[in-house]
């Protein structure tokens, strides 16, 4: 029986660039799983996303030092990652070396936010707790929509325009050219580069 593998993975999207990276160990091996996003759950409901594993560990704290190297390379410098923060709690410690110490949760009755200090006027200290169906996205402005085409023009929308239009987006020839694979080269190139990063946490 094979086992449960520790992977850093990378998750693409068809129709768009954004990327993102993370960490899992799994419990049972090639269970699915399609990454832990903290703010941009929206990208996986909207888009078509996509996994690439790219390395195996044999232990957690050590896939995490890379993940945390990996993500600190574009966090802040490329708008497309959608990773929200580089490595995790546990790697900065507790009290004040934590990465979220001396923060509150904050609130304006629509959105929350996690900071120091008060966003701004109309914000509040406190959590707003959301319901099941908002989190399922049963109460998104977006529920019961579905995309319509004419061949065309594309649409999102609730209901079908007129008889000339179609369920479904239009069919873009480059999304669905399949990505040519990594050569053993590559992979090599990149393994190397990130066994030569393994210990370095720096800024």
């Amino acid at each position: 029986m094979t086992s449960p593998r520790i992977y850093i993975y990378k998750i693409t999207f068809e129709e768009v660039p954004y990327f993102y990276y993370g960490v899992h160990s799994e419990k049972r091996y090639g269970e699915y799983y399609m990454g832990s996003p903290i703010r941009n759950k929206w990208a996986w409901k909207t888009y078509t996303p996509k996994k690439q594993i790219l390395q195996l560990f044999d232990s957690i704290e050590e896939a995490v030092l890379i993940e945390q190297r990996i993500i600190k390379y574009f966090l802040g410098k490329d708008s497309n990652c959608l990773n929200a923060c580089a490595g995790r709690a546990f790697l900065n410690g507790k009290g004040e070396k934590n990465h979220r110490y001396g923060t509150k949760w904050w609130n304006n009755g629509i959105d929350n936010q996690v900071t120091i200090n008060c966003p701004g006027e109309g914000w509040k200290k406190g959590k707003i707790q959301r319901s099941h169906n908002y989190k399922m996205g049963k109460e998104s402005p977006n529920a019961g929509k579905k995309w319509w085409n004419n061949g065309v023009n594309e649409i999102f929308a609730s209901t079908k325009p007129d008889d000339s239009w179609f369920k479904g987006r239009i069919k873009k020839d480059y999304l669905y050219e399949k990505r040519k694979p990594l050569t053993e080269e590559h992979k090599e190139k990149i393994s190397k580069a990130l066994r030569k990063n393994k210990y370095f946490t720096g800024d």
